[in-house]
Parts: C-alpha cells; structure tokens; sequence
C-alpha cells in the first residue's frame, strides 16, 4: 500500500499525522509527504529564501526519520488558490509518488 500525506506547509505532517505515519510505515505502507509550500513566510527573522531553504531540509530530515519521500509543490505562503498552474503543480506531485 502507499500513501501520500498532502499538506500546505513543512512540519504539518509530522505534527498532524506523524504518529500514524510511523503507524503504516510499521505496518509495511510505502509513505510520501508533500506540501504546497516550502514554509517561505515561516520566520521573521530569515528572507523568504533562507527559511525556505532551512525549511525544506527540515521537511527532507523528517521524512527521511518517517522513512517516506518528499516533495514540495513550490507555491508560496499565503498565496495558494486555485488555478490552472497550482493544480498542475500538485497533480505533477500525486504522480511523481503515484499513492
């Protein structure tokens, strides 16, 4: 089995659904986390760029611990909606794992 844990920001997953993640990991599940984002507003002390870039080797970190693969989707904070582009970015994800 293989599941694809979706969320908007870096540590989402861990905090939300770390427990089961672990869990089905166990249990022998193939797991993926992806996000939309990399986190880029997550500091205010850090540019967009710096906490990006800290923030997605945290999120690489973790999954590594959880024993899944990662993917961001590259959308900013505070600026996910819909359109044509962002579902094209997140459906380009769902395949790239293939959940």
């Amino acid at each position: 089995m293989r599941l694809l844990a979706f969320m908007a920001h870096p540590d989402d997953a861990e905090i939300l659904v770390g427990g089961t993640l672990l869990h089905l990991r166990s249990a022998g599940w193939e797991l993926g986390i992806a996000t939309m984002t990399a986190g880029d507003c997550g500091s205010a002390t850090h540019t967009r760029e710096e906490i990006s870039r800290i923030r997605l080797g945290e999120a690489n970190a973790a999954a590594a611990y959880l024993g899944a693969s990662y993917a961001c989707a590259g959308l900013r904070d505070v600026e996910v909606s819909y359109s044509v582009e962002n579902l094209r970015r997140v459906i380009e994800v769902m395949r790239g794992f293939r959940p």
